[in-house]
């Protein structure tokens, strides 16, 4: 190759890196956000992943995989809970389309179906556990709740699952109703739960999930004097920063007959200053 020709393809080369690089930047690289940004974070939430017929929290594999895919084609990055609660406390730095996907009630089709795929497509995802329902092998799993198969997970499936990546967050030790709870019943399930996972699991978590979303001014108190530092609901859409209270944030339901890239293209855009 004559040097003028080397010139040439090197300076190509160079040319392409930049444009990559500066594309990077845009795209993914975190910021902190201005004053005058308007950034909101969307927190999925699903419960069920099985195949077959798809109701309100039964999602098939093959949507939670165009979710996710759908998630990586428009350019969204996942976010861990401490990030969340480092931009959310602190205005820590963010992605430009930051995001997060959760599953409540820790049932076993979860990590039968649900890990592969987020596994494949690089997504961590947080798995809140009514720890309470969790059992160890050779014991039976529990079974509870509603619709085909409901068998929960074991710890080691838990423990598995935080090896691969994922995060674990308390659901309340039975997942009860805790807005209309004793206070000191309150207290046992938010106290009990997250130590069992610190236990368990080896880090106390930092989240909890309501069962039901329900709760109350008291339960959030509850949950903040037990050591938990996000409490989320199971609805209302994506979180704003800015929000007041870190114990009342909101998530985008998974509905398991919606196309999820419907879902995913609803939602605003963030603007950055």
């Amino acid at each position: 190759m004559k040097p003028a020709a080397r010139f040439l393809l090197a300076a190509g080369i160079t040319l392409l890196a930049l444009a990559g690089a500066g594309y990077w930047r845009w795209r993914v690289a975190w910021r902190v956000p201005g004053p005058d940004s308007r950034v909101s974070i969307p927190v999925f939430v699903l419960h069920r992943v099985l195949p077959g017929e798809a109701t309100e929290y039964i999602i098939s594999p093959d949507r939670l995989k165009k979710l996710v895919r759908e998630l990586n084609r428009r350019g969204f990055t996942p976010v861990s809970l401490g990030q969340l609660h480092a931009a959310l406390h602190d205005r820590g730095p963010l992605p430009r389309k930051p995001a997060m996907i959760t599953f409540d009630d820790a049932y076993l089709d979860m990590y039968v179906h649900a890990l592969p795929v987020l596994r494949k497509h690089g997504w961590p995802a947080v798995f809140f556990a009514p720890t309470g329902k969790m059992s160890d092998p050779p014991a039976e799993r529990v079974v509870w709740g509603d619709g085909p198969d409901p068998r929960a997970m074991q710890w080691p499936e838990l423990i598995a699952l935080k090896e691969a990546g994922m995060e674990i967050g308390s659901h309340a030790w039975t997942h009860i109703n805790l807005a209309k709870a004793l206070p000191e019943t309150v207290n046992a399930e938010l106290e009990t739960s997250r130590r069992e996972i610190a236990e368990r699991i080896g880090v106390a978590p930092m989240a909890l999930a309501y069962p039901g979303g329900r709760h109350s001014r008291e339960v959030r108190r509850a949950a903040a004097e037990a050591g938990y530092r996000l409490g989320f609901l199971s609805g209302g859409g994506p979180i704003p920063l800015g929000v007041e209270d870190l114990y009342a944030l909101p998530r985008v339901h998974v509905p398991g007959y919606a196309d999820p890239a419907a879902i995913v293209s609803a939602l605003p855009e963030n603007v950055w200053r």
